[in-house]
């Protein structure tokens, strides 16, 4: 893992990571996920519920999957993500985990919309209000299906 990630991430709380994760992500308009041979990576937390990890930064991502194992770190642009990956997170009730770094003991669970909206919102500071409202109108439309 780069020392460029290790010293952007050190020292953070979880809100500061958060927001460097979501910069991240709309920045380079790409996600990281774990994918088992075509098939979203979903563990699940104390309580039952699914839960997906996901990552702004393929070296943080290529750090996650176990050795020797079919599973692989993929990513997704940010289109995608919000128009059609968020759709499916939210009706299969699946929540974010953004883990930064894989010494983290700490991971931060977000739900779905929630993170897509925060997403949105960094779409909007960065890449201006049309578009923000472009992706909030879409998942107005899809969520209403």
């Amino acid at each position: 893992m780069s020392n460029e990630l290790t010293t952007l991430f050190n020292n953070k709380n979880d809100d500061e990571k958060y927001d460097l994760v979501l910069n991240r992500i709309v920045k380079q308009d790409k996600l990281w996920f774990l994918d088992n041979e075509g098939e979203l990576v979903l563990y699940k937390d104390e309580t039952g519920k699914n839960f997906a990890p996901i990552w702004s930064d393929e070296a943080l991502a290529l750090s996650n999957p176990p050795p020797k194992s079919k599973i692989k770190a993929v990513d997704m642009d940010v289109e995608t993500f919000l128009l059609q990956f968020t759709v499916f997170l939210f009706n299969s009730q699946t929540q974010l985990t953004i883990s930064p770094m894989p010494k983290d003991e700490q991971m931060i669970s977000q739900n779905t919309l929630a993170f897509a909206r925060d997403l949105i919102e960094i779409i909007r500071l960065e890449q201006g209000e049309e578009k923000a409202l472009y992706y909030l109108n879409e998942l107005k439309n899809i969520i209403k299906m």
